[in-house]
């Protein structure tokens, strides 16, 4: 469970420097909007047209002076000799841009808001499974169920490898009737522990209020 928390923390901090790069890279870009001044420019060539990393070229006026600079900036829809609105500095009219340029500068921290939330879920989510099993494991009746299986959950996918769960069942002997019992998942394959050691039952912590609530006891493969 503590590795499951620190996959998703992983995430957390991820979208948290995301977010503050991409917000400085913004604030740093806005900075100088005083020093702007928006012009008309002509496209007048684009090389590589047929590749990837396309460079287009324009030509505006500025202070009175003419100038041919890289707009550092493509979209399918530029052609030769077709005009489009960007701005210089004032006080460097060789360096320019455009509105559609700068908005691009939001997706870092777009990206990094994504992985915050999702991570700060995942967090939150499994502290509160924490929270709720150490409830169950002192409240909880105890009983020894016997390991059904061991299963590879590969919908699930960290770094190229899937996180395993054990799978108890257990037939209440008053009731008959069967209960099955997922451990959380672990994210190694517990098969050779689990035979090294001859283990066939696990420690299941069951709410005497609800039966469906439980807590399998797993401490010993993460320990070990």
């Amino acid at each position: 469970m503590k590795k499951i928390i620190n996959i998703w923390l992983i995430f957390f901090i991820i979208g948290l420097l995301l977010i503050g790069t991409g917000v400085l890279v913004v604030f740093l870009q806005n900075k100088n909007k005083n020093d702007r001044f928006y012009t008309t420019a002509t496209i007048t060539r684009i090389e590589n047209p047929e590749k990837d990393g396309r460079k287009v070229f324009v030509k505006y006026l500025a202070l009175g002076e003419e100038y041919e600079e890289e707009l550092k900036y493509y979209t399918s829809g530029m052609v030769e000799g077709n005009n489009i609105e960007i701005y210089y500095l004032k006080s460097k009219p060789e360096v320019i841009s455009c509105d559609a340029q700068d908005s691009l500068l939001w997706i870092l921290p777009g990206i990094g808001g994504f992985f915050f939330i999702l991570g700060g879920i995942g967090v939150l989510v499994n502290v509160i499974k924490i929270n709720k099993a150490g409830k169950i494991k002192k409240i909880g009746n105890v009983i020894f169920a016997p390991i059904k299986e061991v299963k590879e959950i590969k919908t699930i996918n960290f770094r190229g490898k899937h996180p395993y769960k054990i799978i108890c069942s257990y037939k209440d002997p008053e009731t008959k009737k069967l209960y099955t019992y997922d451990s959380d998942l672990l994210w190694f394959d517990p098969n050779y522990m689990i035979a090294n050691n001859k283990i066939t039952n696990l420690k299941v912590y069951v709410d005497p209020n609800n039966k469906n609530h439980y807590a399998v006891e797993t401490d010993f493969f993460e320990r070990s």
